[in-house]
């Protein structure tokens, strides 16, 4: 009931701004928004196919886990990159839990939409249609980012992914001055998975 009103919600919002497609979202498997999370002392180990000539980097530590995925292990997100973070549940809590250890994906989504389409230096906002990563829920949204200073634009494209560890974030960026993220990430979040320590 929670992911259904959820996602109503957030239809509506997207119906009245513009970006919301009907005929994507009702072709969308029913993705549930809400998920079951527990702190681990030791996160899981993220993986996933590299573009031929990129580097993957891990950051960060056994509980707050960072992978970084670029053309020349720049971890400097001017160029394109990937860059996937683990948000712990007892960060989460006060603001995205809806039960005990339960989370939900568009309390992280809706108010960052709706805060991207309030701002002129944001342009072609898009609610992505919700999916799995993995088998676990995902929640995806895009637009294009113009630097203010330098007029130079930039594609983002975002997913939260609610797993049993916490909420993953995904962040996909093209280069500066590009509109488009490159080839070589077609279908890359098709080959994120998740195995244990």
């Amino acid at each position: 009931m929670i992911a259904f009103v959820g996602a109503a919600t957030l239809a509506v919002l997207l119906a009245a701004c513009g970006v919301y497609r009907p005929e994507v979202a009702d072709v969308t498997p029913l993705v549930p928004s809400t998920f079951v999370a527990v702190e681990e002392e030791v996160a899981d180990i993220v993986e996933m196919d590299v573009p031929e000539g990129w580097v993957l980097q891990r950051k960060g530590n056994d509980m707050f886990p960072v992978v970084i995925v670029s053309p020349d292990g720049s971890t400097d997100q001017q160029v394109a990159t990937i860059h996937i973070s683990l948000k712990l549940p007892s960060v989460m809590w006060p603001y995205y839990a809806v039960d005990e250890d339960t989370f939900d994906l568009d309390k992280v989504v809706l108010p960052t939409i709706r805060e991207r389409m309030r701002d002129h230096a944001y342009t072609d906002v898009q609610l992505l249609p919700a999916r799995f990563v993995d088998g676990n829920p995902a929640r995806g949204y895009t637009y294009v980012q113009t630097d203010e200073e330098t007029g130079s634009p930039q594609r983002r494209e975002y997913w939260e992914v609610g797993r049993h560890d916490g909420r993953w974030s995904i962040s996909i960026v093209s280069d500066r001055g590009q509109t488009e993220l490159p080839p070589e990430l077609d279908g890359i979040l098709d080959t994120v998975t998740w195995r244990g320590p």
